[in-house]
């Protein structure tokens, strides 16, 4: 009889662990989760590849930082400090002044960072003492915290060393209204170069669905359509000026490569475009428009114009056509070979011109020349609207198409 309860009270003793321990795995209390654990986790990941998932693949600009006296100072204005966590462990960034990389390792809210370099590059002084610190901060970092869009890096004792703002990507809803400038482009022998120096490559996508800008000699127009990552161009018109060899060898290569466009990727100011294969082709910043010129008191030179027939044609070679418009309602130019004058009305955007009336001289050379004048002051005549971005001022006629695009005169 003692055996026999002996016996149960061993399967009672049994089956109660067994309830522990099932309890314990189900909750996972009983399994160690510490971030200085050096092996994998349990169920195979690797912990080094499964590093703090926020962080991976994330973008960051400082806002401020520790000066050393518990007090967080802002970075210099016009300076951009920046830090980006890849998905293979390292980072990289703009320290201000020079680009810098270094690998890191992240476990829990733990954070460090490898041994950093960077670039040689020299610059004003204040930028280069900030830039040395920022530097100085990241070898400190123990730990970190995000919340919302803010990342803070602290040291072993807690106090924060930086703070960070996140870089919102670039979406398809972004492009909207926006410009960029050609930084850098494939030159189909698997390497990235610069733009020509003195040339200017740019990308303008409307609201409408529709691009144009400059392919350095040419100005271009195309249609778009753009949704995720993913990003396509319609059949690309241009105008047909002939310019300096190797600008039009890169112009001709920077047509090709927007054909070949099959998505897109961006952070913050920067634009890349990629093929079907994922191979970029053009890498792009973000253009800082200039102060925009006064519609009245500058004397505006005509670049292109719409011909008639559905296509933006440059001026003629040897031709100027010119736009003053007063503070008293009058405009005053040349037409190319006669010069003309007219009354305008303006209210908000809205731009309208009188009857035009101009000298008789005729001008047989360059050839076209009277064609193209008479075509202008047609033109004048179906003005509706205007818009000016910079040193560009674009008229639009009633249907908001644009008909005429003048350039300020330096």
């Amino acid at each position: 009889m003692a055996m026999k309860t002996d016996r149960k009270t061993g399967i009672s003793i049994l089956i109660g662990t067994a309830l522990v321990l099932g309890i314990c795995l189900f909750s996972a209390g009983c399994l160690s989760t510490s971030p200085d654990t050096d092996g994998g986790a349990l169920d195979g990941t690797d912990t080094k590849t499964d590093r703090a998932p926020l962080l991976n693949g994330t973008d960051w600009q400082l806002k401020s930082y520790g000066n050393g006296t518990n007090e967080m100072v802002s970075v210099i204005e016009g300076s951009e400090i920046t830090l980006t966590f890849d998905e293979d462990g390292g980072i990289a960034g703009s320290a201000g002044v020079n680009r810098y990389f270094a690998s890191y390792e992240a476990r829990g809210d733990a954070l460090s960072f490898g041994l950093i370099g960077s670039t040689m590059m020299a610059g004003p002084e204040d930028a280069m003492m900030q830039e040395s610190k920022y530097l100085k901060l990241l070898n400190e970092t123990a730990s970190f915290t995000i919340e919302d869009d803010e990342l803070k890096l602290y040291d072993s004792d807690g106090t924060v060393l930086l703070v960070f703002e996140k870089i919102p990507p670039v979406t398809a809803e972004s492009l909207k209204g926006k410009e960029w400038v050609l930084t850098s482009y494939n030159n189909g022998n698997e390497a990235i170069v610069s733009v020509i120096a003195g040339t200017e490559i740019t990308l303008d996508f409307d609201e409408e669905g529709r691009i144009a800008g400059s392919a350095g000699v040419n100005r271009y127009f195309a249609s778009y359509e753009a949704g995720g990552d993913a990003l396509t161009f319609g059949v690309t018109g241009s105008t047909m000026m002939a310019g300096p060899e190797d600008a039009m060898m890169q112009e001709t290569t920077y047509l090709k490569l927007l054909n070949e466009t099959a998505s897109f990727s961006g952070v913050g100011d920067e634009l890349k475009l990629y093929d079907s294969d994922k191979t970029v082709l053009l890498v792009f910043k973000r253009a800082v428009p200039p102060a925009s010129e006064s519609l009245t008191g500058t004397t505006w030179v005509l670049d292109s114009y719409n011909n008639d027939n559905e296509a933006i044609v440059s001026v003629i070679a040897g031709t100027k056509v010119t736009l003053t418009l007063d503070e008293d309602g009058g405009i005053a130019g040349s037409a190319g070979c006669n010069n003309y004058f007219a009354s305008y009305e303006t209210d908000g955007d809205a731009l309208t011109f009188g009857p035009v009336g101009s000298t008789e001289m005729f001008c047989d050379e360059p050839e076209g020349t009277m064609a193209q004048e008479t075509i202008y002051l047609k033109l004048l005549n179906t003005a509706a609207g205007y818009e000016i971005e910079g040193d560009t001022l674009a008229v639009q006629d009633s249907t908001d198409t644009t008909i005429l695009t003048f350039t300020a005169a330096e």
